[in-house]
């Protein structure tokens, strides 16, 4: 009974327990403290002492006469997880240097900028849609590089844009799968806009542009600034030429 009292949280008679188990149909043998309850076949959804002390609750005391009490509060303070909080100073170090964020998806079709470990480590969708969606992205590059394109066709040449997110690929032992976050840029034409008195050529979005960005990310993170070395693009051999003669062709 105890028990029954603890769950309800108020004091019910012992008698009123007995007298509202037994108009259920259900078989009562009474102790001291302790009632063995034997629960009908009718009654499939008696199976514990949690539901004896709901009928004692509906039907000896009533709901209109259970205790209004409020849970004890033991939250703490809600906040951001490491990795999440992490994410959101490499956004806002981009964003201002300048940079656009997007969020591209996560299924997409082979790329041809893929690195050969990329490929082999290629996670397939079964039964794909289509050939678009026929794999889940190893790199953020493939995407950021169609966005830009898209952009470009439409007359938009100064562009910077940086997306962050997980990549899903083959674990190295075994049949597992991994999902290691990336962070990745890409920045074409000039760094200073369009503005009337400056031309476009005089700052161009080029290496050392893109140096700074990296450099002043780092900085922001706490993470020393390494060697950042040039290296041409693997651009397929029938990729359109860049966007602008000023064009970032290179990676950092």
């Amino acid at each position: 009974m105890e028990r029954i009292q603890l769950l309800l949280g108020a004091n019910v008679d012992r008698d009123a327990m007995i007298a509202g188990l037994e108009r259920l149909g259900l078989s009562v043998e009474a102790s001291a403290d302790v009632l063995e309850v034997t629960a009908p076949t009718w009654r499939p959804d008696l199976t514990m002492e949690d539901d004896i002390a709901e009928e004692v609750g509906r039907i000896a005391l009533g709901y209109e006469n259970l205790p209004e009490t409020l849970p004890p509060q033991r939250a703490g303070r809600g906040q951001d997880s490491t990795r999440g909080a992490w994410m959101g100073r490499v956004r806002e170090s981009l964003v201002r240097a300048g940079l656009q964020e997007v969020v591209s998806h996560s299924l997409t079709a082979p790329s041809a900028l893929s690195t050969e470990e990329e490929t082999a480590r290629r996670v397939a969708i079964r039964s794909a849609l289509s050939e678009d969606v026929s794999t889940l992205r190893t790199s953020l590059t493939p995407n950021l590089a169609a966005i830009a394109a898209r952009a470009h066709t439409s007359g938009q040449r100064d562009i910077a844009l940086f997306e962050v997110g997980p990549v899903y690929r083959k674990a190295d032992v075994g049949d597992g799968y991994v999902e290691p976050l990336r962070v990745t840029g890409i920045v074409t034409g000039s760094a200073v806009g369009q503005p009337w008195a400056i031309k476009p050529e005089t700052l161009p979005a080029d290496f050392f542009y893109i140096k700074g960005i990296v450099e002043s990310l780092l900085t922001t993170l706490g993470i020393p600034t390494p060697s950042l070395l040039r290296e041409p693009i693997p651009i397929p051999i029938r990729a359109a030429p860049p966007p602008s003669p000023w064009a970032a062709n290179s990676w950092a």
